[in-house]
């Protein structure tokens, strides 16, 4: 999905202060829901300017936005924190995305229809909807799961409650982070064995100073817990072969099915990461800008043009048999 990859890229956001005021995130988490990613937005601007990335990241969501009606909408500037909800069933499966910002979001409703009496808007290229929650909240996705959020409903399920409890802390430390159970089946049959063998998992991304992550996963069985081992531990031995000078680091600890894991980059060597991250998105736009000019400057093939029909003659052919024969001319 181009908008997951879009967030991925966000990530490079700095700390700031939770929203105190507005509807509550953990209030709109539709019923089912089994995973849970958020991310803290603000002030991207000033951090992606320092990275660079401000022209790049502005350029991807201007294609990705063009045609809906958020078309003139600047997220880099005008959201604070994401949160995107989901059951996680089937191979793409319904999601809904929470957004808070710090600028008032009203005008991008401007003749929008009313659903539950919240402004709603419906996208017809993607199919999604948006609805504006209060001023600087709105809601957006799945037609079904938006429009269920937004109906008055009774209290969660211990499930979800659960949930929207344990993502509370994760909110206040981390940039981003992500938490939930995996169904069984729900990940896409060319996914690696080790990412099909899990069922929980949480994580969280900051980013004040270099980069410092943290993660716990649970798998499924004995033996996939013997594989996942295997592979945690290769990339464990691939860090320790950095060279002498690097300060990154990188700890594991098993017990059972349950892993947890850390990772600890310093700003120096993280910054240089961005900065190779950095060339390779560059890259990826020019190749696809040049890619797109070279298409378009390409010279159309010839339209096909069926004969224009002319008059019928009867003739005979060398052996007598009777033919039709349609001269060349206008009709």
């Amino acid at each position: 999905m181009r908008l997951l990859r879009w967030l991925a890229v966000l990530g490079f956001a700095a700390t700031i202060p939770l929203q105190a005021a507005g509807p509550a995130v953990t209030d709109y988490l539709p019923a089912g829901t089994k995973v849970v990613l958020g991310l803290r937005v603000r002030p991207l601007a000033e951090t992606l300017a320092a990275q660079g990335f401000t022209k790049d990241i502005k350029t991807q969501t201007s294609g990705f936005l063009k045609g809906t009606p958020f078309e003139k909408f600047d997220p880099i500037e005008s959201v604070d924190e994401l949160v995107i909800a989901t059951t996680g069933q089937g191979q793409n499966p319904p999601a809904m995305i929470w957004i808070a910002g710090s600028h008032s979001f009203e005008s991008l409703f401007s003749g929008a229809k009313s659903s539950q009496g919240v402004p709603l808007l419906e996208d017809p290229k993607s199919k999604q909807v948006v609805a504006l929650l209060n001023e600087t909240t709105m809601i957006a996705g799945d037609p079904t799961l938006v429009h269920a959020a937004l109906a008055p409903h009774s209290a969660q399920s211990a499930a979800v409650h659960d949930l929207a409890a344990r993502m509370e802390p994760m909110r206040s430390k981390y940039e981003f982070w992500a938490l939930g159970e995996v169904p069984q089946g729900a990940a896409t049959s060319d996914a690696p064995e080790e990412l099909q063998a899990i069922d929980h998992f949480s994580f969280g991304v900051t980013l004040s100073h270099g980069l410092d992550a943290a993660a716990e996963i649970r798998v499924r069985t004995a033996k996939d817990a013997e594989k996942f081992t295997q592979t945690l531990q290769m990339l464990q031995a691939m860090v320790k072969m950095q060279p002498a000078a690097s300060s990154t680091k990188f700890d594991l600890q098993a017990n059972g099915r349950v892993f947890k894991l850390s990772l600890s980059i310093p700003e120096a060597e993280w910054k240089k990461a961005l900065e190779s991250q950095k060339a390779n998105l560059q890259s990826a736009l020019v190749s696809r800008l040049t890619g797109a000019t070279t298409e378009s400057a390409r010279p159309a093939p010839p339209k096909y043009a069926p004969p224009k029909s002319g008059k019928s003659e009867v003739k005979s052919d060398a052996e007598g048999n009777t033919v039709v024969v349609t001269l060349p001319g206008k009709k």
